[in-house]
């Protein structure tokens, strides 16, 4: 993915070889630790228009991001969420694709308030009904001396 970023086809089969590996708790840690994280979002984000890639790469996010609180976190701060919003639309009629995503998202919202957040907005702006819960604001009680 770095020596040869433009072959569509190698970078599709480095994401899912990444995806199989990930099976392992510490080699999935050891894949995020090395710095794979931005280079799965540049590969998404490059290769935005190919479904194949797209969904690998989903694929990838979600087996690098599942029981991680701390790989999901480096995933958000790469930026992840935006690509993936930005690659959703691209194929809305893909149900593998968008299963893949929602896991990755799922994964991702599982492990922090934050990303949670950030992934129920990617859910809103794709037209999905998303329960957003409020904080807890009060009530409006007089409050006596």
């Amino acid at each position: 993915m770095i020596s040869h970023p433009d072959p569509e086809k190698l970078n599709r089969q480095a994401l899912k070889l990444l995806s199989a590996l990930a099976a392992n708790d510490n080699v999935e840690n050891y894949i995020v630790t090395r710095g794979s994280c931005p280079l799965i979002v540049s590969v998404i984000n490059r290769f935005k228009g190919s479904e194949s890639v797209v969904a690998a790469g989903f694929s990838c996010i979600s087996a690098l991001t599942l029981r991680s609180s701390s790989n999901a976190g480096v995933f958000y701060d790469c930026g992840a969420p935006i690509v993936m919003l930005d690659a959703m639309k691209q194929f809305p009629k893909s149900h593998k694709t968008l299963r893949h995503a929602c896991r990755a998202i799922r994964n991702m919202a599982n492990h922090g308030v934050a990303v949670e957040a950030e992934a129920k907005a990617a859910l809103r702006d794709l037209g999905l009904k998303v329960e957003l819960k409020e904080p807890w604001t009060g009530k409006s009680i007089a409050l006596q001396n």
